[in-house]
């Protein structure tokens, strides 16, 4: 099992963005949404987890960076810490945090890793996601229109 080191041996300070941005750069979404589904729970309690440990602001500063109370924060730290300091994959990106490898983080990278985070989004991905529902209509309408031509002209070029 991958060793937790305890934070208090690295004595990095880090910034809340810094902290978002690497917690985001393994997901699809944006820690501060409204998702409450287990992962986005857990990845949430991964930034409180590094936020408290690794920076001066108060709970209520980390809160209010991603959109939360500070007795969100406070939930977090009494009920799910314990929960996210056993969980192989949490363990991984915590030590990811830290840059710290050890064979076992290697090996378990490729086992845990790959099946519990999804990749990035592209930059039009993300912008499609914004489109209000006319706009998402109307950009299908011309994706097809251009998808079709493309098919058109590929058939036709195989024909000659």
């Amino acid at each position: 099992m991958e060793k937790l080191l305890k934070l208090k041996e690295i004595n990095n300070k880090k910034d809340l963005k810094e902290i978002k941005d690497f917690i985001e750069s393994h997901v699809d979404w944006e820690i501060d949404c409204k998702r409450r589904n287990a992962k986005s729970v857990m990845f949430r309690t991964l930034f409180f987890y590094l936020s408290i440990n690794t920076t001066n602001f108060t709970l209520k500063e980390i809160g209010k960076f991603i959109k939360r109370d500070h007795s969100t924060v406070v939930h977090h730290k009494d009920n799910l810490f314990k929960k996210l300091e056993s969980n192989e994959v949490m363990i991984i990106l915590i030590n990811k945090f830290y840059k710290i490898k050890s064979k076992e983080t290697k090996k378990l990278e490729t086992l845990f890793l790959k099946d519990f985070i999804v990749p990035r989004l592209t930059n039009i991905e993300k912008q499609y996601r914004k489109l209000n529902t006319n706009q998402k209509i109307e950009y299908n309408k011309k994706a097809s229109i251009l998808i079709d031509n493309l098919r058109n002209k590929l058939n036709y070029e195989n024909i000659l």
